[in-house]
């Protein structure tokens, strides 16, 4: 393989990479705007508006992960990381002031790992024992 052959390889990377930065920013700030909307939607007691801003927060984050799933470095870049967190931010509020159970995280666990083509599998949960560093026990 030439040099310019691999040359053009490597560019064709870092423009395909950098379009997906483009995207991945921009889903972000619409995944935070949609998170504002359905919080906001929340606290005036909106139920269907709140509901209806979730589907769109939920099929937005899957977008955002969708750009970014060839890509780990962007799927932990601080704009992705942000947008997701509002993620969670706008379910357990709708979850505690509806006064339902907190959404668990191990769904998006598992779409993940699927992305990555390896299993996964939920960690036991700790003896009470051994959940605390040991000059913390009492």
């Amino acid at each position: 393989m030439s040099l310019e052959a691999i040359s053009e390889e490597i560019r064709a990377h870092f423009t395909e990479k950098n379009g997906a930065r483009d995207q991945a920013l921009a889903r972000s700030r619409e995944l935070i705007r949609l998170c504002a909307e359905s919080i906001r939607a929340t606290h005036r007691r909106e139920w269907e508006a709140a509901e209806g801003k979730l589907a769109a927060v939920r099929a937005a984050a899957d977008a955002l992960r969708g750009v970014v799933a060839d890509y780990p470095d962007l799927y932990r870049a601080g704009y992705t990381q942000d947008g997701l967190k509002e993620v969670v931010e706008a379910f357990a509020t709708a979850a505690i002031i509806r006064n339902q159970p907190l959404p668990a995280p191990g769904g998006r666990r598992r779409y993940l790992s699927q992305r990555a083509g390896r299993s996964c599998h939920r960690a036991a949960p700790l003896h009470p024992r051994h959940s605390a560093p040991r000059g913390w026990r009492r």
